[in-house]
């Protein structure tokens, strides 16, 4: 399983309080292969993001004053470059401003156009 796939549905299963639904649904399917089929994917994703949890390599905020990191994908990409992360529009502004990333943006986005042109 993709790990962004085992994310958004691990996020998907904590917000739609979905283990508490199969309680209820329980009695009714209890016999049911789909019930048990769907608990088995619940478990599965449930167990598979814990260890994804563990091991994931933690992004980091682009912004260099900034030591802010993360697991998941709570920080926003550079829409332009598509190709650095930071966690707040502050630190995307700082960085801009008075950080490397106003001279890198442009540079960037330019070789991910030519490298996207060189495979078409």
């Amino acid at each position: 399983m993709y790990a962004e796939v085992l994310w958004r549905l691990s996020d998907a299963i904590q917000n739609l309080h979905m283990i508490e639904m199969l309680e209820v649904l329980a009695p009714k399917l209890r016999n049911s292969d789909i019930a048990e089929s769907w608990t088995d994917f619940i478990m599965l994703v449930t167990d598979r993001a814990e260890i994804l949890r563990q091991v994931a390599p933690k992004k980091m905020c682009d912004n260099l004053a900034c030591s802010k990191k993360d697991v998941k994908d709570a920080f926003q990409m550079c829409s332009k470059c598509k190709h650095s992360c930071y966690c707040s529009k502050e630190c995307q502004n700082a960085d801009w401003h008075a950080g490397s990333h106003k001279t890198a943006c442009q540079c960037i986005a330019t070789a991910s156009i030519l490298s996207l042109n060189a495979v078409t």
